[in-house]
């Protein structure tokens, strides 16, 4: 991938994209449509075209796909995209959003498991 185009709520960023070996984008500073939508024209704007992008959330991707249609740009041939969380909306989609769905109920739970189990040991 030359450029991957990030909307994660992480402190650093920046440091896990260069430790995946790959280029940054642009930062989404609103979990929403028009945040996504904003932030990929402004990287659009700057000369970069990425090959993927992973969108924090549903919304994000969407906007993202809206301004993708409207500069001609095909999602899976030219682009692909993928978003995080339980995507409702996504298999509306021409073509279907791929999403990964994290279970954040589930990995408390695991988490507090083992971090009592840390503490029963002593």
């Amino acid at each position: 991938m030359q450029c991957i185009f990030r909307c994660l709520s992480v402190k650093s960023p920046s440091r896990l994209i260069q430790a995946a070996g790959l280029a940054g984008g642009h930062d989404c500073k609103h979990n929403t449509g028009e945040g996504g939508y904003k932030a990929i024209k402004r990287l659009w704007q700057s000369g970069a075209r990425p090959q993927a992008i992973a969108a924090e959330n549903e919304p994000i991707a969407l906007g993202i796909m809206r301004f993708l249609y409207e500069q001609d740009i095909r999602i899976s041939e030219d682009i692909a995209i993928v978003s995080y969380g339980d995507s409702v909306l996504g298999g509306y989609t021409v073509p279907a959003l791929t999403s990964v769905n994290i279970q954040k109920e589930y990995m408390g739970e695991l988490a507090a498991r083992i971090m009592l189990k840390h503490i029963r040991k002593g």
